[in-house]
């Protein structure tokens, strides 16, 4: 360091301190690598017992924690060249380093000097220790070194690396729909999503599918069964943001063969909160497309409806499933998933023959009269339920629609609906204001689902909600403190689903996206009450405070009771 061994020789001690003399500040504490903005350091001469500045300048080290530093930038008593900030040649300029200060020889204490660069361009490491360096002269001829280290945090927005597909434990080719990989029906589909998570190492690997129902490639949140996922573990990069590998196991069935879109499945990350601020959601993310195909007779054998007979009498349903052959379409299939019109109505097993025996008048089981002729209609339903509230359905793998008609002289014949498909105002309380909520099919907010409850909407299916005051007030704040749902609007408080509670996400398809002073956005995931097909009712709780009380409970944050 050729400032320090110059001026070594005007004074037998050179003291070096790192207690005053000099502020070594930063513009951001934190930075999240990869976004825009600048970040700048200052030296500022802080002495006022200065009579000549002989050198000022900020070093960094040369790797993290080596304690090895080189020079950014400096100042050096001299000519007007030397005076100015100089970026040191030494050092690759990749950052967009932009050199600053004032060399002020009349009064010493006025000098300072910065450097900022270019957050787009920094990475992980350059969150290293700096250093502000200055060597000065005092009043009673002394000359001192003074020095101040200082660095900042440094994240990592999460982004996508791979998403590699195998059928039946061999890699095949699907990355988009014009280069889908085959299968057939049966065969296994393991999907396994490399990603870089940020850095926070909790984050997971989130997937979507393709939805199940109409002719677009619409993708939707898609929450893989129990024992057919793997999370994998967060490995740090040892600078400041972790690698996660996941993996999904899908078995192709019949109805993959006869759907109208493609079979796809997405992998994404979706971040917020510190150091993120608002919700990152990674885009262009990768996707693999599975071209299902089959023997036509396999498929004939195999399909649902092969694998169900219908018979009835005048009191009674006979439906019998062959867990056989619905194993060969759906192998993790179990047969106390299965049940009649609502979550109670479970048949009872016979080996591999599941059995359902309940009266015509159970079950949720319509009675329709048509042209003299008693048609009773209900479900097979084989649904996955939400592990804690068993009484919420959050995907259903396939319904299928049966049939019981009943003749003027008695006659019974069971079979299959012959349109191939079965029947199956928002309340929100605030003792000062009025509330109201809205539903959306878009994240925009401009598509109305509906005008009042009940909600009605594709089970899997994002929801986009909106509670909003209509008060004119702009005095006072509207605070969302609770949103929940029920079956019926007068439904016992045990049916309660909390989407919100306490101003939190309770619900992990529950996110807020935004809040203002009179509303508050947030989106789930659309789900349905076992025990009923006729929507689901939502309530909504709000606070209202005043403008200037920004107290805990007036936040729009989470404050959970503890």
């Amino acid at each position: 360091m050729t400032g320090f061994l110059k001026y070594f020789s005007l004074c037998v001690v050179l003291f070096v301190t790192q207690v005053s003399g000099i502020q070594f500040t930063f513009s951001r504490g934190k930075v999240v690598t990869g976004s825009n903005g600048t970040l700048t350091m200052r030296c500022d001469v802080t002495e006022n017992d200065v009579v000549t500045i002989y050198l000022i300048q900020m070093r960094r080290e040369t790797t993290p924690g080596s304690n090895i530093f080189e020079t950014l930038v400096q100042m050096e008593k001299g000519d007007a060249a030397s005076e100015t900030p100089t970026l040191s040649e030494t050092i690759n300029n990749n950052k967009d380093f932009v050199a600053g200060g004032s060399f002020d020889e009349t009064t010493p204490s006025n000098t300072y000097l910065l450097v900022s660069m270019n957050i787009s361009k920094l990475v992980c490491n350059d969150a290293r220790a700096y250093m502000c360096d200055l060597i000065y002269k005092r009043t009673t001829g002394s000359v001192l070194s003074v020095e101040k280290n200082g660095t900042f945090s440094a994240y990592a927005y999460p982004h996508m690396t791979q998403l590699e597909g195998k059928r039946n434990g061999f890699i095949v080719q699907g990355s988009s729909s014009s280069d889908q990989a085959a299968f057939d029906v049966g065969d296994e589909l393991e999907l396994t999503c490399t990603a870089n998570i940020g850095s926070l190492p909790a984050t997971t690997i989130r997937w979507r599918k393709t939805s199940e129902k109409g002719t677009m490639d619409d993708f939707i949140e898609y929450h893989p069964p129990a024992g057919t996922f793997d999370q994998g573990t967060a490995i740090s990069d040892n600078q400041c943001s972790y690698t996660r590998i996941a993996s999904i196991t899908y078995n192709t069935t019949a109805a993959d063969a006869n759907r109208d879109n493609n079979l796809a499945f997405e992998c994404y990350v979706s971040v917020s909160g510190n150091p993120y601020g608002t919700t990152y959601t990674t885009q262009n993310n990768p996707r693999f497309y599975a071209d299902i195909s089959g023997d036509a007779q396999a498929n004939r054998d195999y399909s649902l409806k092969g694998a169900i007979q219908v018979v009835c009498t005048n009191y009674h349903w006979y439906i019998t499933v062959d867990m056989n052959k619905i194993r060969h379409v759906y192998p993790t299939a179990k047969a106390s998933d299965i049940y009649l019109g609502e979550n109670k109505c479970k048949g009872v097993e016979n080996g591999d023959i599941l059995i359902f025996q309940q009266d015509l008048s159970e079950c949720l089981t319509s009675e329709l009269l048509v042209d003299g002729i008693e048609v009773y209609n209900n479900e097979l339903i084989y649904a996955e339920h939400d592990p804690v509230y068993l009484f919420i359905v959050l995907h259903y793998n396939w319904t299928v629609g049966v049939e019981c008609d009943i003749g003027q002289n008695g006659t019974a014949i069971g079979g299959f609906p012959s349109n191939a498909t079965s029947t199956i105002a928002h309340n929100v309380s605030s003792p000062q204001y009025p509330v109201s909520v809205s539903f959306y099919k878009d994240q925009d907010f401009i598509h109305e689902i509906g005008k009042g409850n009940p909600l009605h909407a594709e089970i899997g299916s994002h929801v986009y909600v909106k509670v909003f005051t209509t008060a004119t007030d702009w005095n006072i704040r509207m605070r969302v403190h609770t949103c929940y749902t029920k079956p019926t609007e007068h439904a016992h408080d045990h049916m309660k689903y909390f989407l919100i509670k306490d101003g939190c996400e309770v619900n992990t398809n529950t996110h807020i996206i935004s809040q203002s002073t009179h509303a508050t956005r947030f989106v789930f995931d659309s789900f349905e009450y076992s025990n009923s097909h006729e929507g689901i009712y939502m309530f909504c709780d709000a606070l209202f405070c005043d403008s200037s009380d920004w107290s805990a409970q007036c936040r729009q944050t989470c404050n959970p009771v503890t």
